[in-house]
């Protein structure tokens, strides 16, 4: 998605965050897209010319993501959520986590360290 919303690749359905390289329709700069898992993307980054990293992998690679080419700004996408199956949501401990997890010193603690590279989701 950040390749079609730069202009640099043309994808069948440029809002579906499901895409992948065979969704896309035009590439005019001929990219070898290959997919990694996210953990292997900043480990492999010496190895490529490109490399699509979320931030917590970058920052936790010593990646300076101040001088990243593009930077996705003002979406929640990639907010990751709690879950629970559910015959097991009102469990105390799941409700003790949730709460922690959600709390005025978990979003301190993200804010502070990491700098605003990383948003908090709540």
């Amino acid at each position: 998605m950040l390749l079609s919303e730069a202009g640099l690749i043309t994808l069948k359905h440029p809002e579906d965050p499901q895409s992948t390289q065979k969704d896309i329709t035009a590439n005019p700069h001929h990219f070898k897209i290959r997919p990694l898992e996210g953990a292997m993307l900043a480990r492999a980054v010496s190895q490529v010319d490109l490399a699509f990293i979320f931030a917590n992998y970058a920052l936790e690679a010593g990646i300076d993501t101040d001088k990243a080419l593009i930077v996705e700004k003002g979406k929640n996408l990639y907010i990751e959520y709690l879950v629970a199956r559910p015959d097991n949501i009102n469990d105390p401990g799941i409700q003790k986590l949730a709460k922690a997890l959600n709390s005025d010193a978990v979003r301190q603690f993200i804010l502070t360290k990491y700098q605003g590279k990383i948003a908090p989701g709540f």
